[in-house]
């Protein structure tokens, strides 16, 4: 599974992501559902349509994957691994397990800037599956549904 993944680098912009093969995505995406119940609601349908949409991106430890104040252009669903979000202002970080989200939160702002720095804190290599706000979009508008389920995700995580 590693040689098919995508990896990018610290730095790389989020417009250089390349969707990955769609059956190896939907895979990932099934162990997710499987493994997390937050992701109970969504069917098969749904799961497909998403990994039409997704990259899997893989990250090595404390590798950066968002960077406070940049300009936001996608989410990512932890798939393996787990995150460390560190707030601006000396606040505590917080460790994010597999089946969280990251960067859901600028999809809601006004100005869309991210508001954390956001590394991969695996000891091992940490994976997202990544979905650009405008699929996002676009999702919203050809599948309600799915929509109105990925909301419930993003409102729950």
């Amino acid at each position: 599974m590693a040689s098919s993944i995508s990896s990018r680098s610290a730095g790389s912009s989020a417009s250089a992501l390349a969707v990955g093969d769609e059956t190896e995505i939907l895979s990932v995406l099934l162990e997710l559902q499987q493994a997390n119940d937050l992701y109970a609601e969504l069917s098969r349908a749904n799961l497909q349509l998403l990994s039409r949409m997704a990259s899997i991106i893989q990250f090595e430890a404390n590798e950066q994957i968002v960077r406070r104040g940049e300009r936001a252009t996608f989410l990512g669903i932890v798939v393996s691994g787990s995150v460390q979000c560190k707030p601006p202002n000396g606040q505590s970080s917080v460790e994010l397990p597999t089946g969280s989200l990251v960067g859901e939160m600028a999809y809601f702002e006004r100005n869309g800037l991210r508001n954390a720095d956001v590394f991969a804190a695996s000891s091992g290599d940490t994976i997202l599956a990544v979905l650009r706000y405008t699929d996002l979009t676009a999702l919203s508008a050809g599948s309600l549904e799915l929509a109105y389920k990925f909301l419930r995700i993003m409102t729950l995580s």
